[in-house]
């Protein structure tokens, strides 16, 4: 009895090991499939690693197959990961029948010498028994100067190379040419004691914006800080320029009220921030041909007195980016415990400012305000004198949820501004014409 049941488990473990063992074969007739035939990367800084792509290769027959997984770069422009194991020259993978495995991917570029992107292109090779099978790894590598954690007394940036800032900059002068794009990091701060000069134009902006390329981040809030005038800072001027993807765009002056901060803005489109895209503080600015759009609490807020003139300027908000439940143009004498030692004074002429609540406009106690030929989106009384041909009806954007500001065929702003004010900024921030005919409200002319 004993022996006979020795024998049937013998038998047993024998069929077993057979059942177990049947996998391991190779399948010589096998080939791999993959995810992609191309692991494309958007375009990356060769001083820091992208982010991390995924390929999975699979194998559809119910045979195992054994892989040699090798790449034909010599150099280290891409890492690679097999089920978490670095690949250094050569990996022998092994993949069951009708099961896959993962391949993680970055791409790490070195110094191109180039001041355009440069095409980094490697072939990640699959041999199965001689028959060699292949995925091409693609990125660009674009070459930036690196300013990590600096404090420098004047710096001047020309458009030949972008830059990416780490960390805070704190710099008394900055001047930034035509062209010129600032990538920052997560976190990352732009200090300015002094003053700032950033005069691009229609054909080459300056841009500042979050250091992820891909087009996931390209709207997406909070990626780095806030661009700080601080109220030591004078005759600080932009133009043709662009601002996204931060928590502040613009930050001036100091709620102590201590100095006052001057900005002129022209042609200056500020969109996708966490917290607001202008803050001034007890400051004097002046804005013509703006787009402040989507930020999560203030497009405008203007606090602890100081003077805001805007002209021709579009502020609007429609909730793509998580938003509170507060006036997108707000204008107070105060901020938290802090009061204005000086008068609070507004005014916009030939504007909009509209978003997706029934009351987009604040104005506290003791503000002096005046908005003439203007489309608001409000409750409040908008009769003279404070308000003079005051619009309130959807001013009809082309798609606002897609960040198209520009006005419809059948918008109300359209003819609808004051010659007056049209004459103080005669182009758009597009460059066209808005003084050949009645102009139009906003930063755009329709032609």
């Amino acid at each position: 009895m004993k022996i006979t049941v020795y024998i049937a488990l013998f038998f047993a473990g024998c069929a077993f090991w057979t059942a177990c063992s049947e996998k391991l074969p190779d399948n010589p007739s096998g080939s791999l499939g993959f995810s992609v035939d191309t692991l494309r990367f958007d375009t990356v800084f060769t001083a820091s690693r992208s982010s991390v792509r995924r390929l999975m290769v699979y194998n559809d027959s119910r045979r195992a197959v054994r892989t040699r997984i090798f790449m034909s770069c010599s150099d280290s422009s891409f890492r690679v990961r097999v089920d978490g194991v670095p690949l250094n020259g050569t990996y022998n993978a092994e993949i069951a029948g009708q099961d896959s495995i993962y391949l993680f991917v970055e791409a790490d570029i070195d110094p191109q010498h180039s001041d355009i992107p440069v095409p980094v292109r490697c072939l990640l090779y699959f041999d199965v028994n001689g028959s060699k099978q292949q995925v091409c790894l693609e990125a660009y590598g674009q070459d930036v100067s690196v300013l990590d954690n600096v404090t420098a007394q004047r710096l001047t940036w020309q458009g030949d190379k972008p830059c990416l800032i780490r960390g805070q900059l704190t710099v008394d002068s900055l001047y930034i040419e035509q062209g010129v794009h600032v990538y920052l990091d997560r976190g990352a701060n732009i200090y300015i004691t002094g003053k700032l000069s950033a005069k691009g134009t229609v054909d080459k902006p300056i841009v500042f914006s979050g250091s992820r390329m891909e087009k996931a981040y390209r709207n997406t809030p909070g990626q780095w800080g806030s661009i700080i005038l601080s109220d030591r800072s004078s005759e600080n001027t932009l133009q043709h320029t662009k601002i996204r993807n931060g928590t502040n765009g613009l930050m001036a002056g100091d709620a102590a009220g201590k100095n006052v901060t001057t900005l002129e803005m022209n042609a200056v489109a500020i969109s996708h921030m966490s917290y607001s895209g202008l803050m001034a503080f007890a400051a004097r600015v002046t804005g013509s041909n703006c787009l402040i759009t989507e930020c999560g609490y203030y497009t405008v807020g203007l606090f602890c007195g100081g003077t805001g003139s805007f002209i021709h300027c579009t502020f609007a908000n429609y909730g793509t980016v998580r938003r509170k439940s507060i006036p997108i143009f707000t204008v107070d004498r105060t901020y938290e415990q802090y009061e204005a030692q000086i008068p609070a004074v507004v005014e916009l002429r030939n504007s909009v400012v509209y978003g997706s609540m029934n009351e987009e406009l604040s104005l506290g106690n003791a503000v002096y305000y005046s908005f003439r030929y203007c489309l608001l989106r409000t409750l409040m009384d908008t009769s003279p004198p404070s308000f003079v041909n005051v619009l309130t009806a959807d001013p009809k954007f082309v798609d606002p949820y897609d960040g198209n500001f520009h006005l419809e065929k059948n918008s109300p702003a359209l003819d609808a501004g004051e010659d007056d004010a049209a004459a103080m900024a005669p182009e758009d921030m597009e460059g066209n014409n808005r003084i050949s005919g009645k102009p139009d409200l906003g930063a755009f002319e329709r032609p």
